[in-house]
């Protein structure tokens, strides 16, 4: 099975306070197509925090909310996102749904796959870089610029970068449209 299969889907389940306890075994695929395979083999993710993988603390607040309003009235809740790669640009959906055992099943399904045109080096996590830093968007994975969100090689150009430049870090937020689509998600549903 490879990642370009049109129907894969990555599972994972947490318990009451929010511990990994389970993840399918398309995991290590999705995990190695995205170049972390070595930070999020299951046996080194099982038991711990989802909320460990999660830098920005907005990020993690949206998803508690998800979670409190799954948990509380037993409804799924689902929303897209991206999972980009240097070379691949995808668009997921993850539905997080409450098991009959009060945990959470959050499934993530691939709906677009598509190949970029050249690889985009700002994706590259061992890729040296600077000291400085630019905003991604955890969910839709476009780059803040002054007060405007690009799609990533637009953001590159605005900041005047190439793949050859020692490129800044990312740092992890939610731009204003994505944090708009999870609130009308928890209403809507």
């Amino acid at each position: 099975m490879s990642i370009e299969d049109s129907h894969l889907e990555c599972r994972y389940v947490i318990d009451q306070h929010g511990q990994i306890v389970s993840v399918s075994d398309t995991w290590s695929l999705v995990a190695l197509d995205n170049g972390s395979a070595d930070d999020l083999k299951p046996d080194d993710i099982i038991g711990r925090s989802l909320f460990d993988f999660m830098s920005d603390e907005h990020c993690k607040e949206l998803y508690k909310a998800l979670i409190r309003k799954v948990q509380i009235t037993g409804e799924p809740s689902s929303f897209p996102f991206r999972c980009d790669t240097p070379t691949r640009r995808r668009l997921m959906d993850l539905r997080i749904t409450k098991t009959p055992e009060n945990q959470l099943e959050f499934e993530a399904e691939l709906l677009i796959d598509d190949e970029r045109p050249e690889p985009c080096m700002l994706l590259d996590a061992d890729r040296p870089s600077s000291d400085e830093e630019v905003t991604i968007c955890s969910w839709c994975k476009f780059v803040n610029v002054g007060d405007n969100w690009f799609e990533v090689e637009d953001a590159m150009k605005a900041l005047g970068l190439t793949n050859e430049s020692l490129l800044p870090k990312l740092k992890h937020a939610v731009c204003e449209q994505c944090e708009g689509v999870v609130w009308e998600s928890m209403k809507g549903e």
